[in-house]
């Protein structure tokens, strides 16, 4: 996943001419935390020094997600 550079962005005005609208959005703020469901926490969780840790929420932020 990558996201659109500046460079883009004056490209395709440029492309567009004047009659173009540009939006910017804040993506981060649209991110909630998602509840894993109890069926599906076994497949995101590690086992480390005798101990069962898992995800109760999906994870953002990472560069594997959005």
């Amino acid at each position: 996943m990558s996201y659109s550079s500046i460079t883009e962005a004056i490209s395709a005005i440029h492309h567009f001419g004047n009659s173009c609208s540009l939006v910017k959005h804040d993506i981060e703020s649209a991110f909630r935390p998602l509840p894993v469901s109890p069926l599906h926490t076994p497949l995101l969780g590690l086992y480390w020094q005798s101990t069962y840790y898992a995800e109760q929420y999906l994870l953002f932020g990472l560069c594997t997600g959005p």
